[in-house]
């Protein structure tokens, strides 16, 4: 019987029926472990041939080691650096001085809170301290009773004057101005103060100045621009600044024209702040907060200063300031007195004043107050007498 000759394409197909009726298993079956690894090779390849759009699973890339090997690095160093007995001895004393000071100073909190929470007297504050609290809580008319005196009068007869002497006392140099000091020493003023501000937490007093202003806003004394790093354009609206230096305000403008190149509601003003009200009468501008960092020490009359920052104030308005002057203790306004002179030469400002005689007798309403290192730095925040 003649075998009849099919087509090349029945002919594959006929192969492949007779593949396809063997049982998968057998297929799948390997006689050993590489024929094993052979076959799941040839059915993935099989079917990724079968899938040409499949997506294939993007292959992880490779660690950054880079991290961790510096972090190997800095535990090693760390470790030999703790190996060294010198070392640990140092690092144990000075945690034990850190503990120590920590628990001090929340001791005294802790003990402060309470007697202001109870009203009793604090039988750890100084006697002089204690003194002091008195006399800035009693009226001057119950003072004058208690020590048997009718009225507080001068030689004449007149009335006791309120004007704060700003020179006149033992160790406080005379008024003077310190323009001349300023402009020789602007471009390295930075360089000189930033280790004093920094390990003293004069930058944060700064940020906490710079958080009470708002609205159209004058710095007075602006010098470098110190305060420029903590300058909040959203809650500004326009900004003055003033110096009596012109040096010291042109490093200010370099300072803000590179931090803030687009903001558009900026001027400079060389003045002093003795003449304020003068330069602003004929546009009368006023300002919603006026602010000053260590300038009242530097003015040549502080209390004609603060008048002017009154009449330039819009209503409402605030006066925001950070000074430095006299000490709550007596050891270091001695301390102040000897070298406040020299202070003077150097820095161009009488840091020994007693601050909180010039604002009580300035008439401005203190909204907020308090003092830091040993009482010598002084934060205020003012406003005009019946203002809200």
């Amino acid at each position: 019987m003649a075998h009849q000759r099919l087509p090349a394409g029945a002919l594959r197909a006929s192969a492949l029926l007779r593949v396809t009726k063997k049982p998968l298993f057998k297929l799948l079956q390997p006689s050993s472990t590489s024929s094993l690894f052979f076959s799941t090779s040839c059915i993935r390849n099989f079917a990724q041939q079968q899938s040409p759009h499949r997506r294939s699973r993007p292959q992880a890339p490779p660690k950054d080691s880079s991290l961790s090997d510096r972090y190997n690095q800095l535990k090693l160093a760390w470790r030999s650096l703790n190996e060294h007995p010198r070392f640990r001895t140092g690092a144990s004393v000075f945690l034990i001085m850190l503990y120590a000071a920590a628990a001090y100073a929340g001791v005294q909190y802790l003990s402060d809170t309470k007697y202001k929470a109870t009203g009793e007297p604090n039988p750890y504050k100084k006697r002089e301290d204690v003194e002091r609290e008195r006399l800035n809580t009693t009226s001057i008319k119950d003072i004058a009773s208690e020590s048997g005196i009718d009225t507080l009068t001068d030689k004449d007869g007149g009335a006791d004057d309120t004007t704060a002497p700003t020179s006149g006392k033992p160790g406080i140099p005379a008024p003077r101005d310190t323009t001349e000091i300023f402009d020789q020493m602007a471009r390295e003023y930075d360089d000189k103060i930033w280790l004093e501000e920094l390990t003293s937490h004069i930058w944060y007093r700064r940020r906490q100045v710079m958080k009470n202003v708002e609205g159209d806003v004058l710095e007075v004394s602006c010098g470098t621009g110190r305060n420029i790093s903590y300058f909040d354009p959203e809650r500004i609206t326009s900004v003055t600044f003033m110096d009596s230096s012109r040096s010291m305000l042109e490093v200010a403008r370099e300072k803000f024209t590179e931090k803030f190149p687009t903001y558009e509601h900026v001027q400079y003003v060389r003045g002093r702040a003795e003449d304020l009200a003068k330069m602003a009468a004929g546009s009368g501008q006023k300002f919603d907060t006026i602010y000053e960092t260590f300038g009242l020490c530097s003015h040549e009359d502080p209390s004609a200063a603060l008048r002017n920052f009154e009449a330039l104030l819009r209503k409402n308005g605030r006066i925001v300031l950070l000074e430095h002057g006299r000490s709550t203790y007596n050891s270091l306004n001695e301390t102040m007195d000897k070298k406040a002179e020299q202070r003077v030469k150097e820095w161009g400002c009488r840091w020994n004043l007693d601050i909180d005689q010039i604002v009580q007798s300035s008439g401005l309403e203190v909204v907020e107050s308090d003092r830091y290192h040993f009482g010598s730095t002084y934060f205020y925040i003012l406003k005009r007498a019946g203002d809200n």
